[in-house]
């Protein structure tokens, strides 16, 4: 059963998420559900998770920011003030200009440190079935002419079998 020994929770970043699976992964392998959750990650998150629990913790300490939001603040990165409004509109207080630019300048400092997102290369297989479809998407005709070319081929030598099949039938008569 999922999160039958849990000790306690507590808001995630997406950062700190691909952490943790990523240690996982290294100790055994990992169900659908985490491997595909770690994939996400990967491509999602816009901090490392070290700055991105430093980050929260600064963003907590402006005391009107619930660790959940903080965590939302950092895996969204919002770069102006209605970006950062439109996040915090939900909770129960607003924020002065004063904290606004505050926690943007922070958001911004973390932003300009954060890792690229670097896909895995892609198997040879999967390249060659890429390029097929790639190619018949570029080209719809020469792919159709192809087709039909085939199809006049596998004609030809089911005529030809048919052919065969009734000069055998003659002999034996």
């Amino acid at each position: 059963m999922i999160g039958r020994n849990i000790a306690s929770a507590r808001p995630a970043t997406i950062a700190e998420v691909e952490a943790l699976l990523q240690a996982q992964k290294d100790g055994r392998e990992l169900s659908f559900e985490q491997q595909t959750t770690l994939d996400y990650a990967k491509k999602v998150a816009k901090t490392s998770s070290k700055s991105a629990q430093s980050l929260v913790k600064e963003l907590v300490k402006l005391e009107k920011l619930t660790p959940e939001v903080a965590c939302k603040l950092v895996d969204l990165l919002p770069v102006n003030k209605e970006q950062l409004t439109a996040i915090v509109s939900k909770e129960r207080y607003t924020l002065s200009e004063k904290e606004i630019e505050q926690v943007l300048s922070m958001l911004a400092k973390a932003a300009s440190e954060r890792p690229r997102y670097k896909p895995e290369e892609p198997s040879v297989d999967e390249v060659g079935l890429a390029v097929d479809v790639v190619s018949a998407a570029e080209a719809p005709e020469a792919a159709s002419t192809e087709l039909e070319k085939e199809a006049k081929n596998e004609k030809k030598e089911d005529e030809k079998e048919a052919k065969g099949e009734k000069k055998s039938k003659k002999k034996e008569d």
